[in-house]
This record gives C-alpha cells, structure tokens and sequence, in this order.
C-alpha cells in the first residue's frame, strides 16, 4: 500500500519531523511510504476565485504553484493523506504552511 506523510513542520529537525520519521519507519515494513515536507513546495495562498470549482476532471487553480504536483502525490497513496499536524504549545496554533495547506 502506497501511504503519503505530509508533514507541515518548518523545521526540518524538528520534534514534528521526527516522529513523522518514526512513524514512517514503522509502516516501511509493510508498505511503500513517502515523506513530503510542505514547506518545500512553492503553496499559494487561495485567491478565491472559485476557479477551482468549475473543473471536474482535473486540478482547476489558476495558480501556477506546485499544489497539483503535490495533489497528483496525494490521489496516488492509498491511504490518500496522514497529514500530522502539531500545534505550538504556546498558542495552540499552525504553522503558516500547514494553514496554506487548506487548498489540498
């Protein structure tokens, strides 16, 4: 089985990009896992056009960022998204890329 991790961490070493990490040497032993860190992907934020809403058979975003490289990665995992998401301790909030995410 084909399992996407989409991590939303800016820090590469970070806590949140280590467990992603443990997480995904544990399902390697039984599937074909791949690791995508959204914030190395160019993710605009959504303009609102609804654009995206008149187009069935594809990605309709007008934006030329790299969301349908990463929704073409998302729809060919079985398990479509684990996305893992961890929040600051101080605020309880997301880090930008993860609320940018949203257009996924």
């Amino acid at each position: 089985m084909n399992i996407l991790l989409l991590s939303g961490s800016p820090r590469k070493n970070g806590n949140t990009n280590a467990i992603v990490q443990r997480v995904a040497e544990r399902l390697k032993t039984n599937h074909n896992v791949e690791i995508c860190r959204i914030t190395d992907y160019q993710i605009n934020g959504c303009l609102g056009c609804n654009h995206c809403q008149s187009v069935l058979d594809k990605p309709g975003c007008v934006q030329d960022d790299d969301v349908t490289r990463l929704l073409g990665k998302v729809m060919d995992a079985a398990v479509r998204a684990l996305l893992l998401r961890a929040v600051k301790a101080s605020d309880g909030s997301s880090c930008s890329a993860v609320q940018i995410c949203r257009r996924l």
